[in-house]
């Protein structure tokens, strides 16, 4: 009888959990989300895993409604300094964006770095996300260039991060994306640091007022330590 209490009070602490439910931007899969899942699968193979690709919106939005424990999302501080009051947030990162440039494009002999306003006459390439024109992106590109003093001239928008890169690298524009879409880099093309980049904050979020679950706070540690690269 007190092995039985003991079984029903772990798995109402969540220490026996028999599901871990998680939820990735695309470009937080191959550096953080694949190692960390990976690690979780060896500790813990009792544990069922389900993971789905969805943008932050999406993410957040099933976290309210209880269909994930946990939420790798990337949040914009220039654009909304508080994630949202009801998530707990463990900080995964800084991800800078880079400037994206054809190999033989002039400002690939500019050395350490490239500013936004030296951009003004290039044609840009934008990633577009679920949300479409007026987006998170979107706002925080067109953003930065104004306070460059230019608006982007948008040559072609496109899901994929990875055929943006392929655009670029057959000549067609530019673009400016974060450091996690650009795992790998296009073999033709040249990565510049910007002196103005856009940053965004990559976070785990929970619900701040779910029950506690050892499963969720192991998967969450195991994230950080992805994130922080091999030691």
């Amino acid at each position: 009888r007190m092995a039985a209490a003991r079984d029903e009070l772990e798995a109402i602490a969540g220490l026996r959990a028999d599901q871990l439910r998680l939820a990735t931007f695309a470009s937080a899969g191959p550096s953080i989300v694949v190692p960390a899942v990976a690690a979780f699968h060896e500790r813990h193979p009792q544990v069922r895993l389900r993971l789905l690709e969805a943008g932050p919106e999406e993410a957040v939005a099933m976290l309210r409604g209880g269909e994930l424990d946990v939420a790798v999302i990337h949040h914009y501080p220039a654009l909304n300094p508080d994630p949202g009051p009801d998530l707990s947030c463990t900080a995964l990162g800084e991800d800078p964006f880079a400037l994206v440039l054809p190999p033989d494009h002039p400002l690939t002999r500019r050395r350490p770095r490239v500013s936004i306003a030296a951009l003004a006459s290039e044609d840009f390439l934008f990633p577009r996300s679920r949300e479409g024109h007026g987006g998170t992106y979107d706002r925080l590109m067109r953003g930065a260039c104004a306070v460059a003093g230019f608006e982007p001239h948008v040559l072609f928008e496109i899901n994929d991060c990875q055929t943006v890169q392929a655009f670029v690298a057959a000549g067609l524009g530019i673009a400016v994306l974060p450091r996690l879409a650009l795992d790998p880099v296009h073999p033709r093309v040249t990565v510049r640091e910007l002196s103005d980049a856009p940053s965004r904050r990559v976070l785990a979020a929970r619900l701040a007022g779910a029950a506690p679950s050892a499963i969720a706070d192991k998967a969450i540690a195991l994230l950080r330590q992805a994130a922080d690269g091999p030691t």
